[in-house]
């Protein structure tokens, strides 16, 4: 992100992260030698450290939905990001894996990672195998 964040290596520079929430759209952001991220975003523990570098970074097709937008997410990424910068981490956990606790005790843990959007009113049953559950309260 320094290269996004600082106008002396190419990017732009942050306002005042004491006063105001900083928002970077890129082209692209690379997630080590992977590949490529929709965004991300510092925690509020990285302020103290890298004040340079807090707030979000989204790509810029995955924010808003007009133009080149991506319809799929409805350009809501931004807002899962702000959540992140506001310490609050997915409900599926911190660690992305079965039975992560994102740290929050209203939220029972997720078996797997959510995708699609349900229509409304939302009307399901679920089933949960009481073993995967007792496994995932264990590790809370």
């Amino acid at each position: 992100m320094d290269t996004i964040a600082h106008a002396s290596l190419g990017g732009v520079d942050g306002w005042d992260p004491t006063r105001y929430f900083n928002i970077w759209v890129v082209p692209s952001i690379r997630f080590g030698n992977t590949g490529f991220i929709v965004g991300t975003s510092t925690f509020p523990t990285e302020l103290s450290l890298n004040p340079d570098l807090d707030g979000i970074y989204m790509a810029y097709n995955f924010f808003g939905t007009v133009g080149s937008g991506n319809a799929i997410y409805e350009g809501k990424f931004p807002v899962s990001e702000a959540g992140h910068w506001l310490n609050l981490y997915n409900t599926y956990g911190a660690g992305g894996s079965v039975c992560s606790s994102d740290s929050v005790n209203d939220t029972p843990p997720e078996v797997a990672i959510a995708n699609g959007c349900p229509t409304f009113p939302l009307m399901q049953t679920i089933v949960v195998d009481q073993t995967v559950m007792e496994q995932c309260l264990q590790t809370i």
